[in-house]
């Protein structure tokens, strides 16, 4: 097993504390609360994107791995099925009839805390991931660049005693941020952004009364970068007036970052974000096979087919002249991510097959499939 498996299973571990106890003391609703947020932001939303495309490759090589996957798969939900019972017999009855076995549910033991799986240090590890994945998402939103857009390059800002943590996530990094290159910084200096900063009113007229003006001169003149890594550092910053002295913490400041030309960017205290959004056109190509791969996706739901199902044929038309021989060049991605066995490229729609219109970023895009 990978990291992000023995993390999820450490996250089980606290819902299955955190359950448990509440439903000894009739707290039901923490109980819900902490298994949704699992369900949800755990299992859902972080866990299941990062072991993705790794459940999609049918490599014979790559076998254990997803065997490994589903193993952790079927614990999870069994052990999730089993503690939402007591909240929701019948549907949780008929999944795990379903699913997990013949005979039912009450069958099954209540689940006991595993402490092989806790693990302090890896939750801290992946809750830092969590937080530059959420920034990203921030960045790009900011800036509209979509996520499955893939970009050139990230580079990530985090304090020296976290920087060697996330080396050795560096793979995963690049997948789930969709960047070709990943670089870590352990200064703010060292990223394409303009810092400046003002002492916020409340903290300058309440903290400091009568030296409010003299407070703020003395920090004008401060440089701002080191500025917020001092504050990072030492967690305020001493300004002595005549025998006075004043302590200015974070929350007295308001940073205001602003990224450099072709960049996006997006903070959050001790971790920062900085991705490329200048896009050439194989980044656009990528871009534009994973905006049609989503829309094959949402035809083959309307028809009914199963995430295993393959498609005999997806068809295209409305590529433009100036991507079709790079896009071309990538029909066995589009056909890994669509399970389809043919993609065929129409340079006009009078194939007779049934057409579905989409506009894709001001683009006229027709699709087709055939089972």
């Amino acid at each position: 097993m990978l990291p992000q498996d023995y993390w999820l299973l450490a996250q089980l571990q606290t819902v299955i504390e955190i359950t448990t106890v509440s439903f000894e003391q009739a707290k039901y609703n923490e109980a819900a609360v902490s298994m949704e947020h699992f369900i949800i932001d755990i299992l859902s939303q972080s866990y299941l994107p990062m072991i993705r495309t790794e459940i999609w490759n049918e490599e014979s090589e790559t076998l254990n791995r997803r065997l490994a996957i589903y193993s952790v798969l079927n614990y999870v939900l069994k052990t999730i099925d089993v503690l939402l019972h007591p909240i929701c017999p019948f549907l949780t009855e008929f999944l795990y009839l379903d699913n997990f076995g013949n005979l039912s549910i009450h069958t099954e033991k209540w689940p006991k805390i595993l402490e092989d799986f806790n693990n302090s240090e890896l939750d801290n590890e992946f809750s830092h991931i969590i937080s530059l994945l959420s920034l990203s998402n921030s960045a790009r939103n900011k800036s509209k660049l979509k996520r499955r857009w893939p970009l050139h390059s990230a580079q990530l800002f985090v304090n020296e005693d976290n920087l060697s943590r996330f080396d050795k996530y560096e793979s995963l990094l690049k997948e789930q941020l969709n960047v070709e290159k990943i670089e870590f910084v352990n200064s703010i200096k060292k990223l394409p952004i303009d810092i400046t900063f003002t002492i916020k009113k409340d903290s300058l007229y309440k903290k400091f009364k009568n030296h409010s003006n003299e407070v703020q001169q003395i920090i004008k003149q401060k440089d701002p970068y080191d500025l917020y890594e001092k504050l990072l550092k030492e967690e305020s910053v001493i300004v002595r007036i005549s025998d006075v002295s004043y302590e200015l913490k974070f929350v007295d400041i308001e940073f205001i970052f602003t990224a450099h030309e072709n960049f996006a960017s997006s903070f959050k205290r001790d971790v920062a974000i900085c991705l490329s959004s200048d896009r050439d056109e194989n980044l656009i190509v990528d871009g534009l096979i994973r905006d049609i791969a989503r829309r094959i996706q949402n035809l083959r739901k309307d028809k009914g087919l199963n995430p295993n199902d393959f498609i005999e044929r997806s068809h295209i038309s409305g590529i433009s002249n100036n991507y079709r021989d790079n896009f071309s060049t990538k029909l066995d991605l589009l056909s890994h991510l669509t399970r389809s066995k043919n993609i065929i490229i129409h340079e006009n729609d009078d194939s007779n097959v049934e057409w579905n219109d989409f506009n894709i970023d001001g683009h006229s895009i027709k699709i087709a499939i055939e089972q």
